[in-house]
């Protein structure tokens, strides 16, 4: 079941959603090899507004596990993580994407991640993992604490840094737009109270 906190601002929209295993996600989670969240100057897909230092953009502090499904033990291949590959599922059925890439993201304690827009994503569905994270920032919009939202990622946002780790499994969608899958999230939600 889905209940939805409606927010009008097209920048977030946050929504009630349980029917997932916290526990094996988290463990699906730490099971997986992090890397460092690196962005290059000479990289033709990545955002100008990470590189008002002139330089490259690598934070140790923010980290990613993605799935490209390309070694050999199978350890990046989705299809091994049972719940994640279950959950991107669900939300591909709901919003209709072709194109929806899971990823798990850690943030360290008292660290930020400074005003970015994600390059060649339209919008992601984030799952906070963890009890405690933080909130995220819409520049010009405002901070929104949530469980589990659809982001407009397309907007320029931040995290704030916060005393806890931050964890979570972003769906990155990138062939549907935020208003057309919040539309969709909604009519599903409709169709099924």
């Amino acid at each position: 079941m889905i209940d939805f906190e409606y927010t009008s601002n097209h920048v977030i929209h946050m929504f009630d959603y349980d029917d997932y295993d916290v526990n094996k996600l988290l463990s699906e989670a730490y099971s997986r090899n992090y890397e460092p969240f690196i962005v290059l100057q000479d990289d033709p897909n990545s955002d100008p507004s990470w590189f008002e230092t002139e330089k490259n953009v690598n934070m140790d502090n923010w980290s990613q596990a993605r799935f490209f499904g390309d070694e050999e033990d199978g350890s990046d291949d989705v299809n091994n993580y049972p719940e994640t590959a279950r959950v991107t599922r669900h939300f591909a059925n709901i919003t209709g994407a072709q194109d929806i890439r899971p990823r798990y993201y850690k943030l360290s304690a008292n660290t930020q991640v400074p005003e970015h827009i994600d390059h060649n994503t339209k919008c992601g569905i984030n799952i906070i993992l963890n009890d405690s994270a933080g909130p995220v920032e819409f520049v010009g919009v405002g901070q929104f604490d949530y469980r589990v939202a659809l982001l407009n990622t397309s907007r320029l946002h931040r995290v704030p840094a916060y005393p806890q780790e931050r964890i979570l499994l972003k769906m990155s969608i990138m062939d549907v737009d935020f208003d057309t899958a919040k539309q969709r999230l909604v009519e599903y939600s409709e169709k099924n109270k």
